[in-house]
């Protein structure tokens, strides 16, 4: 799997957001991402993913999409105020794996 990345202090610019599928260990320090879809972020199969002060847009409707094998997914500190419907975890997925403040 893809594994120990750093993304910090940068802007995407992404049509679909980020996907990201069978990772592992990766870290988006003070990103900023615009989107023009409805997801900003969609993990599949990925364990310890850290979101620290990140940035989406506020028209957001899904801020983070969890699919298949999830573990350890923390965000801190980020402009995100969206409502718990944000967050979509597909059959199988144990929400205490996402870690939100």
């Amino acid at each position: 799997p893809v594994h120990q990345l750093t993304f910090e202090n940068i802007t995407i610019q992404s049509a679909n957001g980020v996907v990201a599928q069978d990772v592992k260990d990766l870290t988006f320090k003070q990103v900023k991402l615009l989107t023009e879809k409805e997801k900003t972020y969609t993990f599949t199969d990925a364990h310890n993913i850290s979101l620290l002060d990140v940035y989406a847009h506020p028209n957001t409707k899904t801020f983070i999409s969890a699919q298949g094998k999830i573990s350890n997914i923390t965000a801190k500190a980020s402009n995100i105020k969206l409502p718990p419907a944000s967050i979509e975890l597909g059959s199988g997925v144990n929400k205490q794996e996402l870690k939100l403040n």
